[in-house]
């Protein structure tokens, strides 16, 4: 986890047919920031994907050494709130859903030893059922508590632990969209883009692109001279690849998300997708 992290704030250049999602998450990160984004909570984004990127096993070792997670580092604090502000407490039981193949599982904290979680059993169920509720409700109804496009983990197939982004649109353009379960992010979508980021922001981000990648648009547009090929529409992105513009997309999602933008969720952890059933709700 810390090596990803390392990865993703130290300025990398992708090369080409390169997919780590770090090395393009490093160059959003400086694209961000020169329009002005907070780097603490882009840096607060990265982690909470690291989080929502573990496997089901590899949660299940983190919550049993959250104690020992230190508070004056960034990247440790980061992910022991994660997990923390994601606990269920009650009758003096806490409790925390771990997603296992598309299917949440609580777990309860053993109560003299911290760093111990058991699978629980009927009564803990009943115990914070209550709680469950809340938590439900911290998203539900749609309509005032989720974003228009909401940004969500999932696993790819039912049979693997393969966590991939997807976005769920409720709305677009005005429109409501229905029957959208959400769908996994394949690339550059500019109408998606600017409902994520706001026709302003999307064109600040193009400003900022055509300037940083001149030199690669240049070469493209020469490209397209040498091949008689002048009347074809230059595509706006042109610049970033298909990965590129993936992590975009969340990178902004999650930005919003940390900083409760609107006071609305703009991204969900795989636990609370599956708990409110993200990919059958609708407006």
């Amino acid at each position: 986890m810390r090596e990803n992290y390392t990865i993703a704030t130290i300025p990398q250049k992708p090369k080409r047919g390169e997919e780590n999602w770090y090395k393009f998450s490093s160059e959003v990160i400086q694209e961000m920031e020169g329009l002005g984004f907070n780097r603490e909570n882009l840096l607060i984004s990265v982690i909470q994907h690291i989080c929502d990127d573990l496997s089901f096993d590899e949660k299940q070792k983190i919550i049993s050494v959250l104690p020992k997670l230190k508070e004056t580092d960034l990247f440790e604090k980061t992910v022991k709130n994660y997990f923390k502000i994601r606990m269920l407490e009650n009758k003096g039981i806490t409790g925390i859903f771990l997603e296992n193949k598309g299917t949440n599982m609580l777990y309860i904290k053993n109560k003299t030893n911290e760093n111990k979680w058991t699978l629980a059993e009927a009564e803990d169920i009943n115990d914070l059922t209550d709680k469950i509720e809340e938590l439900k409700n911290r998203f539900l109804p749609v309509a005032g508590k989720l974003n228009n496009v909401v940004g969500f983990m999932s696993i790819f197939k039912k049979d693997a632990n393969n966590i991939v982004f997807k976005t769920k649109v409720f709305k677009m353009n005005g429109v409501v969209k229905k029957r959208n379960k959400g769908t996994r992010c394949y690339g550059k979508s500019i109408e998606m883009m600017k409902e994520i980021m706001s026709d302003d922001i999307y064109i600040e981000y193009l400003d900022f692109i055509h300037e940083k990648y001149k030199d690669i648009i240049e070469e493209k547009q020469k490209n397209r001279e040498l091949n008689d090929n002048t009347d074809a529409i230059p595509d706006e992105l042109e610049a970033i690849n298909q990965t590129h513009a993936c992590v975009v997309q969340e990178m902004f999602l999650r930005f919003y998300n940390v900083e409760n933008k609107e006071k609305k969720h703009w991204f969900l952890t795989p636990e609370e997708a599956i708990l409110i059933d993200i990919e059958n709700l609708s407006l």
